[in-house]
């Protein structure tokens, strides 16, 4: 997955980088912050907006006060194109077997978690995300994210300074329908690359979801330098 960020010139979002040339994008305000990611999702992989739009719907229907629903990324627009009538692909002699979509996706622009210097705010936005996630799992729907990392932990700053955790990358997620399905190797769908081992393995536990999310606090902990902000880089 690449991310791309946005500049703002006479009213228009105009996006910049690798393999990006000359795209324009109407209906972004010039204070709105974006960014433009992009991944190649299996052909029979719920999309990640479309996953957003169905929990959203699911915790909508669970807190009528719409605070859950807060801690998923908000989604301004997306556009998929299918690979196999792209002519790189040919050239490049790519196995044309794996069905695989191009996904393009313009999201909110969010800070990691591991960023905030507050232990109140942390605290809070870690709930935030908490209480999304066990709403989710025990749903009618069974939504899962199956990929909680460092770098899907995140956080927006809202009026008077508050924050809210965000939950971000579902482009690895399943429902009760698709929490089954391989592709042809017999690996999950998501962008394997860059999903936890748990995820090879077929129905994989319960509990991962959760022990995920409580895992990644380790991180921030270990790292964290002060109240200047500041971090020493750990992989775990």
């Amino acid at each position: 997955m690449k991310v791309l960020m946005k500049d703002v010139k006479d009213g228009k979002a105009i996006i910049s980088g690798p393999s990006v040339l000359n795209i324009m994008l109407h209906g972004i305000g010039p204070k709105s912050e974006h960014i433009v990611k992009w991944n190649h999702s299996m052909g029979n992989q719920i999309s990640e907006p479309d996953m957003i739009r169905i929990a959203r719907r699911v915790l909508r229907k669970a807190d009528k006060s719409r605070k859950l629903e807060k801690f998923l990324p908000k989604v301004s627009y997306t556009k998929d194109i299918d690979r196999r009538i792209m002519r790189l692909r040919a050239m490049l002699g790519l196995d044309n077997e794996e069905k695989r979509i191009l996904r393009f996706i313009i999201i909110e622009n969010l800070d990691p978690l591991y960023s905030i210097d507050d232990l109140g705010d942390y605290k809070s936005a870690v709930i935030d995300i908490f209480l999304g996630i066990h709403h989710l799992a025990i749903s009618k729907e069974r939504i899962k994210h199956r990929n909680i990392t460092i770098n899907s932990l995140m956080f927006r700053r809202i009026s008077g300074g508050k924050v809210q955790g965000v939950l971000s990358d579902w482009d690895s997620a399943c429902n009760k329908e698709t929490e089954g399905e391989y592709n042809r190797d017999e690996m999950y769908v998501g962008t394997r690359a860059f999903i936890s081992k748990d995820l090879h393995i077929k129905k994989p536990l319960i509990h991962y979801e959760r022990e995920g999310l409580v895992r990644k606090q380790i991180y921030p902990k270990h790292t964290h330098n002060g109240r200047n902000g500041t971090h020493t880089k750990m992989m775990i």
